[in-house]
């Protein structure tokens, strides 16, 4: 409501009192007679309206980032299971089925859950959609090539081993560009994501 902007005078402007474009019959110019306190009153609203989407996408923004944080921090945990694998198969400590058993029970299942958990985060309004469908993709190949080594064993294909060793690489290299370019996006709301928890 917009009052006449007289001391005292609570009567609220009528339609006929606002100046009038001839076109359309209505304008949106402030009227002459706007009380400052009014005026002041409808900045402030518009200031308020203001911090609140901001601070929305500084909410969304942190919430990302700490959902995210958590899925880097499980896959650390299986980068360290297919580590501790490979130094068994160096070691020569397991034979060909209990490699290919120990892909399949601890690697393969955490790492396809962690493809469809990622899948499942919701960047939100903070600019982060596309950022994030980079490590979408980084981490459903990766769950895929932990798939094909378990089987390149089970099958003893070494072709397929070594393609399925390269895809697994090559999601590092994604998984740093997804870390910088969300990094960026993420400092202006102070928070930062550690790909390696």
């Amino acid at each position: 409501m917009i009052y006449r902007g007289i001391p005292g005078d609570r009567r609220i402007l009528t339609l006929a009192e606002f100046p009038q474009a001839p076109s359309t019959g209505y304008s949106t110019a402030i009227p002459d007679t706007l009380h400052p306190l009014a005026l002041m009153f409808l900045v402030a609203s518009f200031l308020a309206i203001s911090a609140c989407g901001s601070f929305s996408k500084g909410s969304d923004a942190q919430a990302y980032a700490q959902e995210m944080q958590s899925l880097f921090v499980e896959n650390k945990a299986i980068g360290r299971e297919f580590f501790d694998v490979t130094v068994l198969v160096k070691k020569q400590e397991l034979n060909t089925p209990e490699i290919a058993a120990r892909f399949a029970e601890r690697v393969v299942p955490r790492a396809a859950d962690l493809a469809e958990k990622v899948d499942a985060v919701e960047p939100g309004t903070s600019g982060l959609e596309q950022v994030h469908s980079g490590i979408e993709r980084a981490w459903a190949i990766r769950a895929e090539s932990y798939a094909a080594l378990s089987k390149a064993w089970t099958d003893v294909d070494n072709a397929a081993f070594t393609r399925a060793l390269h895809d697994n690489r090559s999601v590092r290299k994604a998984e740093e560009r997804y870390i910088e370019a969300a990094n960026r996006l993420l400092l202006e709301h102070e928070v930062q994501l550690d790909p390696y928890p």
